[in-house]
């Protein structure tokens, strides 16, 4: 029950952030169908979680996110965390893929503390716009679609002799995915938490001479047209 707990309360870099009343839904790879081809000036910085001091517990969290490969969507994140026990700093890797019209962001569980026995990927349904990017976590109905058989997955539980303390592992999430879980019912409604905002509040990681922000339309994180963010 501690390790969930841990798992659920932890700040996914850039990324996303589980909640306490959420169960881990977990992908076996990266979510999405291939990568959003990623610029350096719109993801590279430090980024804050807002309201996050006010909000949990006073703890402060920021992240220095540099671009990696542009072309497979691979950024890494250099988490610095302050709470009881001082300053703590971790690195985590992310995968930006597309599915579809959504971008979705992924990171390696096992770059969680206490995230065992979750083994593969958190993820979340992500928008970037101008220096803010949204981020929704994946809600418990992803789990009831995988209990219904909508979804190809399976269900594990902490302590399996009781079935307490359940997280989900889902084989893959793609475009082929997400379209049958529209077909069986109305999304997103039920599907996605409230988003989460991060907000870019230095670029002075950005590659030497390229502007400090992109054209407005390549910006967002809607992937219509050339999918580059």
């Amino acid at each position: 029950m501690r390790r969930l707990k841990r798992l659920m309360s932890t700040l996914a870099a850039v990324v996303l952030m589980l909640c306490s009343t959420c169960l881990p839904i977990i992908v076996k790879t990266p979510a999405g169908d291939e990568p959003v081809h990623l610029r350096a000036y719109n993801w590279q910085g430090i980024w804050m979680p807002y309201g996050y001091g006010s909000r949990l517990s006073g703890n402060f969290e920021m992240a220095k996110v540099t671009v990696l490969d542009p072309e497979k969507g691979h950024l890494r994140a250099e988490i610095t965390k302050e709470g009881k026990a001082g300053l703590q700093v971790t690195t985590t890797d992310l995968y930006v893929r597309k599915a579809g019209r959504w971008m979705l962001v992924s990171m390696p569980s096992s770059d969680i503390a206490g995230a065992a026995p979750f083994k593969g990927y958190i993820w979340g349904r992500a928008e970037l716009k101008n220096n803010i990017l949204l981020v929704w976590a994946p809600g418990n109905r992803f789990y009831d679609s995988v209990q219904r058989g909508v979804v190809e997955g399976r269900i594990h539980y902490e302590k399996p002799e009781t079935h307490s303390n359940p997280w989900v592992e889902i084989e893959r999430l793609d475009t082929q995915v997400l379209e049958q879980l529209q077909a069986s019912e109305s999304m997103p409604a039920g599907y996605w938490l409230a988003p989460i905002i991060y907000v870019r509040v230095s670029d002075r990681t950005r590659v030497e001479g390229t502007p400090p922000h992109g054209p407005p339309d390549e910006q967002t994180g809607e992937l219509v047209g050339s999918h580059t963010v």
